[in-house]
């Protein structure tokens, strides 16, 4: 894979020339990789989700595969509007979710796999599954190939960046080249966000791209600590990697 694009379709950040985009509390990221078309979640309202898609001029038919990474509203409240708009696409969920989650993804018309190990879903795009957490939530994460390296998409990382991070570059034995997504950062004190500085470093990731419940103050942290790494996206933001 030589090339990937990714847009963020929702994200609660907003760009000094996303004016005409709505944004909330919620993370959707539309993936262009190998003639793929992957949404990653799909925001907190389907309304939103339209009006975003329509705005950046994606047609809801081209998207093949949508890939839900937890049951939290704020990642799959767009699955209404897809449902409508391509009946019977595919939707991967993490295998532990709850059972009146996949009934309700399954009512919406739409088809439901259930992931529970880290799965291949398309020639460079993976799901990156499954991690619980402490509150008894199950969380995946999605990956797509980039030469000899991976581009992972993160939710929220509820289980910790690092956890989901180390677990992707195990199962698929690449190298991380880029993160972008959710760290689950809000409210983060500086000792914390030394670490997760660190282990980017240390795993040598050339771009991160924090979104969502990352966190204003650790999304100044990491692009102050990790100034040639860190992208500051926002809804409508574009970001083009190239592999070698």
């Amino acid at each position: 894979m030589r090339e990937v694009r990714i847009t963020v379709v929702v994200d609660s950040y907003r760009g000094e020339y996303s004016y005409r985009l709505g944004s909330g509390w919620g993370l959707s990221l539309l993936v262009e990789a190998n003639g793929q078309v992957v949404l990653f979640d799909t925001g907190p309202r389907p309304a939103l989700l339209e009006h975003n898609l329509r705005m950046l001029d994606v047609k809801p038919s081209r998207i093949d595969t949508v890939i839900i990474s937890h049951e939290h509203y704020d990642h799959v409240g767009g699955l209404e509007y897809l449902a409508s708009a391509s009946p019977g696409a595919t939707v991967y969920v993490p295998a532990g979710s709850t059972g009146e989650f996949k009934r309700w993804v399954s009512g919406l018309g739409l088809q439901v796999m259930e992931v529970r190990e880290t799965t291949r879903i398309g020639e460079s795009v993976y799901v990156v599954g499954e991690l619980g957490t402490e509150w008894g939530l199950f969380e995946q994460a999605a990956a797509v190939r980039l030469g000899e390296g991976m581009i992972l998409l993160l939710g929220c990382a509820h289980p910790g960046p690092e956890i989901v991070m180390s677990k992707a570059m195990d199962d698929l034995g690449l190298n991380l080249y880029a993160v972008v997504g959710g760290m689950h950062m809000v409210g983060a004190d500086e000792r914390r966000l030394e670490i997760l500085a660190r282990f980017l470093e240390r795993h040598d990731v050339s771009v991160v791209a924090p979104l969502h419940c990352t966190g204003e103050e650790a999304r100044r942290f990491l692009s102050e600590r990790l100034p040639h790494r860190t992208m500051l996206l926002h809804v409508g933001s574009v970001l083009e990697l190239h592999g070698v």
